[in-house]
């Protein structure tokens, strides 16, 4: 047909030319009387490039019967494609959540035989309860795409479900089978009220206050009326907005919990509030906000003024406690001052390096008077919310000295 090119038997490299003799020799020794005789061959041209490059072709074998002329067996028409993983897809959904109008489908970058639609593999199953969703495969030529139709509201009783889409045995129109498997995972959100972000986390100060947002979208084109419930056994927390509200916007709407750690005791402490939809439709539903706080006893006011001071030094330092030797701080709440006599020289929070390691990086004043005075440590440890003097543990003592550094990341 148009646009296929012939090549000549004498040009076939390498080129298998099958005597008589030796068809009669193989049909005698593997063929027994009323079997149809076959010849099994591999015609290898991995690496023939320039010969047969990938593409489709068409494979028959030609017999010179003598007097009876020319016959030509069947054609087989097949693709070489040496690439098995020259194949890829885009996948829906691409945003790892399926929401009401989202498809389950794939797209790849070779052709799909859709009359072959019945033999490929695509299913969807929960990773939840093990369920697989009921459902049908569209094909789509235009595209070279699968769809994946949940049966009916098949996925509304699947909201908050992890589901896997599994898609294997692609057919091109040469009747080839593409041995790529695709896998893909996304959690299903059926219901008409969602939150983004539904862990809220913060570390502070008994005390102080705080303020952790978040954002409700709708999962329908009509506005949502929503409140927050479950405030009442948290009376620490004040929600703005607490309902009723609405979610109008495509944007979503911003929610505002305000901590206010005043009677909050030392430690963690979580909170599990409600977003509850009244919209009144079929998928109306509720999601949750879980606040965590970590609360922590407000430390000593350590505070140093460099410009009282003419020279500085730096420490690296990290403490560890007696009974616990080797266990190095690695709270970075934690901190360390130094101190000159009974004056505070320096103070630094413990940090951590792009390589995992803890300490706190302090530069520490002083004045040329200042020169060989020891500097005592002082320590807060922010869990337990104490004080503790400490020690070097190198040295006996660390002395002032102008311009000096005691200690690296490494070594503290």
């Amino acid at each position: 047909g148009s646009g296929w090119t012939r090549i000549p038997t004498n040009e076939l490299d390498p080129n298998y030319v099958v005597t008589i003799d030796s068809l009669a020799s193989y049909d005698a020794a593997n063929f027994g009387p009323g079997q149809i005789p076959k010849l099994f061959f591999v015609w290898d041209i991995t690496e023939r490039y320039t010969q047969y490059p990938d593409g489709i072709y068409e494979v028959r074998a030609i017999a010179f019967c003598g007097a009876s002329g020319e016959v030509q067996s069947n054609i087989i028409r097949g693709q070489i494609r040496r690439q098995t993983g020259d194949i890829f897809a885009l996948t829906e959904p691409a945003d790892g959540v399926w929401q009401v109008g989202d498809q389950i489908s794939i797209r790849i970058n070779k052709e799909l035989d859709c009359n072959k639609v019945g033999q490929m593999a695509f299913f969807v199953v929960s990773e939840t309860n093990g369920d697989t969703i009921p459902g049908q495969i569209a094909c789509f030529y235009a595209d070279n795409q699968l769809i994946f139709l949940p049966t009916d509201q098949a996925l509304l009783n699947y909201d908050r479900h992890r589901l896997t889409a599994t898609a294997y045995d692609f057919y091109d129109e040469a009747g080839n089978i593409y041995i790529d498997t695709f896998r893909w995972s996304f959690q299903v959100v059926s219901r008409d009220i969602y939150v983004d972000n539904n862990l809220l986390k913060t570390t502070m100060y008994q005390g102080t206050e705080t303020t952790l947002s978040t954002t409700a979208f709708r999962n329908s084109a009509a506005p949502i009326p929503f409140f927050i419930d479950n405030l009442a056994p948290y009376p620490w927390i004040t929600a703005d907005p607490a309902g009723p509200a609405f979610v109008t916007s495509p944007l979503g709407t911003r929610l505002n919990f305000t901590i206010d750690a005043t009677d909050l005791p030392i430690g963690d402490t979580t909170a599990v509030l409600v977003v509850r939809s009244t919209s009144g439709m079929i998928n109306q539903g509720t999601d949750t906000v879980r606040i965590q706080v970590k609360v922590l006893a407000k430390p000593p006011y350590w505070v140093v003024d460099p410009g009282q001071f003419s020279q500085n030094m730096t420490v690296s330092a990290n403490f560890e406690f007696t009974d616990d030797p080797g266990n190095v701080s690695r709270d970075t709440m934690d901190i360390i001052s130094a101190w000159v006599g009974q004056e505070i020289r320096g103070v630094a929070r413990i940090s951590s390096s792009s390589v995992g390691l803890y300490a706190a990086y302090m530069a520490v004043y002083g004045d040329a008077a200042d020169a060989g005075k020891p500097i005592e440590f002082r320590v807060w440890d922010a869990s337990a919310g104490k004080e503790y003097n400490a020690r070097p543990t190198s040295t006996d003592t660390i002395h002032f000295a102008n311009n000096t550094v005691v200690g690296t990341f490494l070594n503290p």
